[in-house]
């Protein structure tokens, strides 16, 4: 054997890359990936709104963030289509009574007969006063499982402040915050993440955001 001298064939190394999807029906996998490769697959559903419709001088709750979840796998082929769902945002409460917000939407992946979910937050009821927040989304089917933070509550005893909404894991997005301009509530930012609660009679709360899929491979 000589030392520092590299065999001259060693097989050949699996491709590697990425992808970062936030809209579509599919992902398609690339011509060059062998049964070999390993994906990571992370998902983000969509985050709740914020509350809408404070009383007068008090404040409504945020908007839970989408769950997220992270799943490897090994043994996909080469430039073949799996069925996937980007979680819409979830709409922020309207600025009458009782100004209800809507939930995020679900992001899904589906692999053969098994479907991979991340629940999306739901929204926070709006109108309400000393309320928590909206519940962050769960996960089902991955291999990390992580659940979206809560929405924060809204609080009587600082009836400037709405709650402020989740923020999304991973740092993929960040709540709204509690109080915007004239007590609307913020729209969350990035992606998951949920909208703030409102403050004040006839104001609007923030929209959540929508999810995305981020795939990786080597």
């Amino acid at each position: 054997m000589q030392y520092g001298v590299f065999p001259t064939s060693v097989g050949t190394a699996p491709s590697s890359g990425g992808s970062f999807i936030i809209s579509g029906t599919a992902f398609t996998t690339a011509s060059t990936i062998t049964p070999l490769n390993t994906f990571k697959f992370t998902l983000i559903a969509g985050g709740g709104g914020g509350g809408g419709f404070a009383a007068t001088g008090a404040s409504s709750s945020g908007g839970g963030a989408g769950g997220g979840g992270i799943l490897f796998i090994t043994g996909l082929t080469a430039s073949t289509a799996y069925t996937i769902s980007i979680g819409s945002a979830g709409s922020g409460g309207i600025a009458t009574t009782p100004g209800n917000a809507g939930s995020g939407g679900n992001t899904t992946l589906t692999i053969g007969a098994t479907i991979y979910t991340a629940n999306g937050g739901s929204g926070s009821p709006g109108g309400s006063t000393n309320v928590n927040g909206g519940s962050g989304g769960t996960t089902t089917n991955c291999t990390i499982n992580i659940k979206g933070q809560n929405g924060m509550g809204s609080d009587n005893a600082n009836p400037l402040s709405g709650g402020a909404g989740g923020s999304s894991p991973f740092g993929f997005g960040l709540g709204g915050a509690a109080l915007g301009s004239g007590g609307v509530g913020l729209t969350g930012s990035g992606y998951g993440a949920g909208g703030g609660g409102a403050h004040g009679s006839g104001n609007a709360g923030g929209a959540g955001t929508q999810g995305c899929i981020l795939v990786e491979w080597w």
